[in-house]
């Protein structure tokens, strides 16, 4: 079609997430796949050329390649790969003082929505509860804990002078619960997200491809999406 422009994305990364994202970039005209890649041929990223926006829903032993690319393209990164490590964290760092990064364990607005509660009252909450957190993963998930549940600890561990208990169960074919148990004398109060659809992390994906490709340089979350201008990029899915 002459005269349009469009978004070339790259999608690394065609399990099961991979192939429901894929599914979401194909239905937006705006969008074309340059190309996508299987975690087991990570080497091709090197060769690509013209990438606007990279999409990384691989494994963290692709990292290096994945940087590699996003750096020869000068693109925005879009990254929802578990399991990272302190080491993988700090080249996602240094990668976004050049490009935009945007970087979340869990694209779900839900999850987001969650995380986002327990930092606004998470100091009320240290003062009268201990925590306890679980979390449901169907049995192929390899990291224990769940990147999402040790985003929730996060969330309340700067008033929290106790440790939090996290409990990974892993068994049947969950997609993903989270519950996070605010207990003390007398009564409990609990805060649960479950996913049931693999699709509504495909979305928030394609919100965040959308809405980071006009931002700068820096670290960008979920969070950052959803305090700005979510609601006029959502309608695109």
């Amino acid at each position: 079609m002459q005269g349009v422009i469009y978004l070339n994305v790259v999608l690394c990364g065609h399990g099961k997430l991979g192939m429901e994202v894929e599914k979401l970039l194909c239905q937006n005209k705006m969008i074309k796949i340059l190309k996508i890649i299987d975690s087991s041929n990570v080497e091709q990223l090197l060769h690509l050329t013209h990438v606007d926006v990279f999409i990384d829903v691989s494994v963290k032993e692709a990292l290096p390649y994945v940087l590699a690319c996003v750096q020869k393209n000068s693109c925005a990164l879009v990254s929802a790969v578990t399991g990272y490590q302190e080491q993988e964290f700090q080249k996602l760092f240094q990668c976004s003082k050049y490009r935009p990064v945007l970087y979340s364990p869990n694209f779900s607005i839900g999850m987001i929505l969650l995380q986002m509660v327990l930092k606004q009252y998470q100091q009320i909450l240290s003062q009268y509860f201990n925590f306890e957190i679980i979390e449901f993963h169907h049995q192929y998930k390899k990291d224990i804990p769940s990147g999402s549940a040790l985003n929730l600890e996060a969330c309340l561990n700067p008033y929290c002078d106790k440790k939090i208990n996290i409990s990974s169960i892993r068994q049947g074919t969950t997609i993903g619960k989270h519950e996070v148990y605010c207990i003390k004398n007398g009564e409990q109060l609990v805060f649960s997200h479950e996913a049931n659809q693999r699709n509504i992390y495909a979305q928030g994906i394609l919100v965040a491809v959308l809405w980071i490709v006009k931002k700068p340089m820096g670290w960008y979350t979920m969070e950052d999406v959803l305090r700005g201008d979510f609601y006029e990029e959502s309608r695109y899915y």
